[in-house]
């Protein structure tokens, strides 16, 4: 997560960068996370449930190597995908979970989805918290 730790990389990992870039950077993910999620209904249809979760993967990969360049164009176009990654991965990811469970387990394996979702997003918000 990238909110809670937004003090320490604005003054040690992108010094050169303005605050406000940083924090637009930050607050970039959640507008194309929006977006994501909003297009990924019309990948899963045209392109069937795994193609877009290969394609978010692919795009993940190349936002994370984005985002450890300390460039300010690397910076928000790797948080724009990452932020495109979320959305996709959040609307996706349980369609395609369900499809794959036994009918028997469906509802549960969507719950679990979400359950390790809330979990690792609250465990990388404290362990950022404590350092």
């Amino acid at each position: 997560c990238f909110n809670p730790n937004l003090p320490y990389l604005q003054t040690s990992v992108y010094p050169d960068i303005p605050k406000n870039i940083v924090s637009f950077g930050a607050s970039a993910y959640i507008l194309e996370a929006g977006i994501g999620a909003g297009i990924s209904g019309t990948l899963a249809s045209k392109l069937g449930r795994r193609k877009p979760l290969i394609i978010h993967d692919l795009i993940g990969i190349v936002a994370c190597i984005l985002c450890s360049i300390p460039n300010i164009y690397c910076l928000l176009s790797g948080r724009l995908g990452i932020g495109l990654t979320a959305g996709l991965s959040t609307t996706v990811g349980p369609i395609y979970v369900n499809e794959m469970c036994p009918i028997e387990i469906t509802g549960r394996a969507g719950s679990y989805f979400n359950i390790f979702v809330t979990t690792g997003s609250t465990k990388s918000n404290l362990l950022v918290s404590w350092y």
